[in-house]
């Protein structure tokens, strides 16, 4: 007998200190968190803020990383929501004119920034290829919680041939209606 319990303490120990995030991709999207593939490259921050605006009765919604000057990697959903449109926890393709003011547009830019050189930046942006969206929280006020999941095409703003595929993107954020107001750890 006890040599069981033993056994079943050793197997306990030796399972319950197993990382499920093996391939260093799949991770648990946490309270701060926007990541994404980037033609197999991951894009993670835990440290994102998420800004809410209200503006003539449009909504913006912008999650990122943009508070940290200091960073090589910068990635932004912005989310415009407009007037009559309510969001809901659904999946939405985004592929229509974003110019128009009772419709939803959702765009994700990426940028490789070189902080020596801000110059040499190179910026991706999904606008105008459009984006798959799926919100699973949507709580729009100041304090709420956005998240969700997402796919879709970017390209170089300079080089329109110059394509990049996002898959696996997640989001899990806070909002506030200040940058200086979002703080994370």
């Amino acid at each position: 007998m006890k040599n069981l319990t033993i056994l079943a303490l050793l197997f306990v120990a030796l399972f319950s200190s197993c990382n499920n995030d093996d391939d260093g991709n799949a991770s648990d999207c946490q309270e701060g968190c926007l990541e994404f593939n980037i033609d197999g490259s991951l894009f993670r921050t835990e440290l994102g803020v998420g800004v809410i605006n209200n503006i003539v009765g449009a909504t913006s919604v912008t999650l990122g990383n943009f508070n940290n000057p200091s960073l090589s990697e910068i990635g932004i959903l912005s989310i415009a929501i407009g007037p009559s449109f309510t969001l809901e926890e659904t999946t939405y393709m985004i592929d229509e004119d974003c110019n128009t003011s009772n419709t939803l547009c959702i765009a994700l830019a990426y940028g490789d920034v070189d902080p020596s050189d801000p110059t040499s930046t190179v910026s991706y942006s999904s606008d105008p290829l459009g984006l798959n969206i799926t919100f699973t929280e949507v709580d729009l006020v100041s304090g709420g919680i956005i998240s969700g999941t997402f796919s879709c095409e970017v390209e170089n703003v300079e080089d329109p041939d110059d394509r990049k595929t996002v898959t696996n993107g997640r989001f899990n954020m806070r909002l506030f209606n200040k940058v200086c107001q979002a703080s994370y750890g």
